[in-house]
């Protein structure tokens, strides 16, 4: 992939088909919506975060998964957005070193991408800013 969202959302039937560990999306016509956000690595080797806030993180991202499965088409490239943003939080709240710093930016990314679909789908920015929270009770931010 080259980076950027394939963006067809002109098209009817939106398909988001998946996002890559650089955390990009590919939109393509036809069929349902369809978003994976996979975390379940990054959650696993999370500092400084108990077995218990790592499932509860790993039940968030998949009710974030499956609520934006269910955006309104014309906001499936806002929906991929929030995907992308949300894999990458949990990719660096990964890393060993944790960048507190780079936590911080990239919780806030992922708060104003679900910002973008409040209108359409409040839920997505309350399971985000849940996310973010659980995040910051476990000491990653």
């Amino acid at each position: 992939m080259s980076g950027k969202n394939d963006d067809k959302s002109r098209n009817s039937g939106i398909s988001i088909t998946g996002i890559n560990a650089s955390g990009n999306a590919k939109i393509s016509a036809g069929g349902d919506i369809k978003i994976t956000i996979d975390v379940a690595q990054s959650i696993a080797a999370m500092p400084n975060t108990s077995e218990d806030e790592k499932e509860q993180l790993k039940q968030l991202f998949a009710k974030l998964e499956e609520t934006l499965k269910s955006v309104p088409e014309q906001r499936a490239t806002d929906a991929a957005l929030v995907a992308t943003r949300s894999q990458q939080l949990a990719q660096e709240a990964a890393q060993p070193e944790v960048d507190q710093e780079e936590v911080e930016h990239k919780a806030n990314k992922l708060r104003q991408a679900a910002e973008k679909l409040k209108d359409a789908m409040p839920v997505v920015l309350a399971i985000a800013t849940q996310i973010v929270a659980h995040l910051v009770k476990s000491g990653i931010q």
